[in-house]
């Protein structure tokens, strides 16, 4: 699993705290706000190699603006609009023998991670790595051009490995109120090609290129 804790599963135990962290602006802060596991079973010691898939098994929040054109989206672009997530949740517990995050908890307010991308009349790019969670007073705040744009989130829960596009119409949105919005939804893809040879004087797999795309390489050691 990723990103790796030494000492966070105790003896005889499946349960693993994890957590996004709040500044998720940084690349850094963004990739060890993922959470990733991969599963192989009856890897024998030797001179092969293992492929693992991994599998992200917390929420992604994609988001985007549409705009009355395309000057007005580039007008926007000059300003850099923020986003803010309100009242998110940040820690939880992942079961590794169900594979189910649980037990949302600590809300905060979370930064989003990326820079705006101009296509014609939208705005893209702007990203937020979620623990599942149910949507209670969760809210996504939006300042553009110095005017603050505030938006309930019309859907249920945040499931694990969904990824949700936010697709805001700006000229729906009304200045100082409460909007809605809802988000579609679609899987997230499972990271594949993960493996490295097995040395035969070792007893444990060693990942040497544990890439994303929005951070450097990592190595992940499983014990």
């Amino acid at each position: 699993y990723y990103p790796y804790q030494a000492t966070a599963i105790a003896n005889n135990k499946s349960i693993i705290p994890v957590a996004i962290q709040e500044n998720q602006e940084s690349d850094t802060n963004f990739s060890t706000s993922n959470f990733l596991v991969a599963k192989e079973l009856d890897v024998e010691n030797g001179s092969t190699s293992v492929l693992l898939d991994f599998e992200p098994k917390f929420s992604k929040i994609c988001i985007s603006i549409k705009f009355e054109n395309e000057d007005a989206a580039k007008d926007a672009l000059k300003s850099n609009p923020k986003v803010l997530a309100t009242n998110f949740y940040t820690e939880a517990i992942y079961d590794f023998s169900t594979g189910v995050v649980s037990d949302a908890k600590t809300p905060k307010n979370l930064t989003a991670h990326g820079n705006w991308i101009q296509d014609g009349a939208i705005l893209y790019g702007k990203e937020l790595l979620v623990v599942p969670q149910a949507i209670e007073q969760q809210q996504m705040n939006f300042d553009i051009n110095g005017r603050i744009f505030t938006c309930a989130l019309n859907d249920e829960d945040f499931s694990q490995s969904g990824q949700y596009h936010y697709n805001i119409d700006k000229e729906e949105l009304t200045e100082g109120a409460l909007n809605e919005i809802k988000a579609s939804i679609s899987d997230w893809e499972i990271i594949e090609d993960r493996d490295e040879d097995a040395k035969s004087e070792l007893t444990s797999i060693y990942i040497q290129a544990l890439s994303f795309s929005t951070s450097d390489i990592y190595h992940v050691f499983h014990d």
